[in-house]
Formats: structure tokens, C-alpha cells, sequence
């Protein structure tokens, strides 16, 4: 079982190119059991791009990925899931006639403690107790999005990816959920443009502007810098704002630094 130092999520030197667009270059992040990190970025910045390949491994060029100590092929998202590694996706995935109850138990995927993942995910996500026999195609998209949620929760043993949680869920709701989950030691990497309400949560932050982590720190170093609001609200959407920073890494204390690039 991995420890509380060892990281749960490697990856390194992760590029991603779609349609002949490099669209991520050199990612390189980790991250603890119970650990939080914000994602930072403004629109196109290529948060949703990286949830996405973690995920999925969609457009996965080169790099190195782990999770809880398994190295991954670059596009296999059965073995994602076996390793625990699931996404809460900011258009939920959701499979058109299926209940909600029917999301919550393909999640579950006959696993032997399926029952009881649902029944924490229903103490979790109360709002979903009165709408298990529902259509979730016919429910209202925040409603998707908590079913979505639910379901990603029940999957995920050891990472947990969201995009975009403030945009259609309460501040309160999301901080009530982080705090829920950090005693489960479920690793959380949160894709978020409200920069503010994303580090009042984390435990660590990083930027990514145009595809490239820029910055990597501690929330309160990256809540006192301009750019930083600058990059989320898409009025800095180019690395060179950022040359020269010496830039923290993107891993957890006990991994080491990236290399940087030289492009």
C-alpha cells in the first residue's frame, strides 16, 4: 500500500498532441495520498487537455505515467481505472437511458466492496439519494454534473481528477467535499480557472499557460502574484510573460525537480 510520503500520481515529461497541435509539452507533476492540487489556467490554457489524457491518455505523445506505483501504457483507460484513477469531467459523462442508480453500479464495476463505495458516495453526495431511479439524461446539467461526480467517486481508489468544480457546484459544497475526502487519502487534482476559491482548497498550485507549467508553488505565493489572475482571466496567454522564473516543482516534496525545457 502506498504511504502518506510516497506519491500516488507520477507523471513526467508529458506531452499531448491532437490533430497535429502540440498542445501540452513537458508536463511533469505528483502527487501524495490525501493531497490536494489546484490546476490553474485560463481558457485554452490546456487544463481540460491534461485531465483528459491523465484519464484517458487520449493524444499522449511521450512522458511517464504512474499511478500508485503502476507505470501506465500512454492509451489505456481500463488500466487507469484498475489502478483506481478516475475523472469527473466538466461535461458529464453520461450514458444516455441509464438511471442514476445505474451510473453508481457500473462505477462500482462488481468490485467487492461496490455496495459499500456507493453507500459512502450517497453519505458524500446526499442530493443523489432521491434521484437514484431517475433518467440522469433527463436531469438538469448541474444535476449531471453531481451524477458525473458520483460517479467518479465510487471508481476512484486512488486519484481523483475534477474539472472545473466551482463553475456549476457552491464554493461551500466543493470545500465540504475536499475536506470529506482528505481523511480517505484520496488524491485530488482540481482543474480551476477561479483562481482564489481553487487555493483556499489546495495544498499545492500550479499554472498552466499555453500548455507548459509556468508556475509551481505554494497557494499563497501564487495567490499574491498579478499574473497569476492575469493567466486565469485569459489576459496572459503566452509562456514568455513568465521567461526566467525559477519555477518550484510540480511534485511532492519527496519527488525530485523537473528538468526544464529548452523549447
Amino acid at each position: 500500500m502506498t504511504d502518506k510520503t510516497t506519491p500516488v500520481l507520477a507523471v513526467s515529461g508529458l506531452d499531448v498532441v491532437r490533430d497535429g497541435l502540440w498542445l501540452l509539452r513537458d508536463i511533469e507533476l505528483s502527487l501524495a495520498p490525501g493531497e490536494v492540487l489546484a490546476l490553474l489556467g485560463g481558457p485554452g490554457s490546456g487544463k481540460t487537455t491534461l485531465l483528459e489524457a491523465l484519464a484517458t491518455g487520449e493524444g499522449i505523445r511521450a512522458g511517464r505515467f504512474e499511478v500508485d506505483g503502476h507505470t501506465l501504457p500512454p492509451a489505456d483507460p481500463l488500466a487507469r481505472r484498475r489502478c483506481g484513477l478516475a475523472c469527473a469531467f466538466a461535461r458529464p459523462a453520461i450514458v444516455p437511458r441509464l438511471s442514476v442508480a445505474d451510473h453508481l453500479e457500473l462505477a462500482a464495476d462488481a468490485a467487492a466492496d461496490g455496495r459499500t463505495r456507493i453507500a459512502r458516495v450517497l453519505e458524500l453526495l446526499p442530493e443523489l439519494r432521491g434521484q437514484l431511479r431517475l433518467r440522469a439524461d433527463r436531469l438538469a446539467f448541474a444535476a449531471q454534473r453531481l451524477v458525473d461526480l458520483g460517479r467518479a467517486l465510487v471508481a476512484a481508489r486512488s486519484v481523483l481528477l475534477i474539472d472545473q468544480p466551482f463553475a456549476d457546484f457552491r464554493a461551500a459544497r466543493v470545500r465540504a467535499l475536499v475536506d470529506a475526502l482528505r481523511p480517505l487519502g484520496l488524491a485530488l487534482l482540481l482543474a480551476e480557472r477561479r483562481m482564489r476559491l481553487a487555493l483556499e482548497v489546495a495544498d499545492r498550485a500550479m499554472l498552466l499557460v499555453g500548455g507548459r507549467i509556468v508556475l509551481a508553488a505554494p497557494p499563497r505565493e501564487l495567490a499574491d502574484d498579478e499574473r497569476v489572475l492575469a493567466a486565469c482571466l485569459g489576459d496572459i496567454g503566452d509562456v514568455g510573460e513568465f521567461a526566467g522564473e525559477e519555477k518550484e516543482t510540480a511534485r511532492t516534496p519527496a519527488g525530485r525537480s523537473p528538468e526544464r525545457s529548452e523549447t
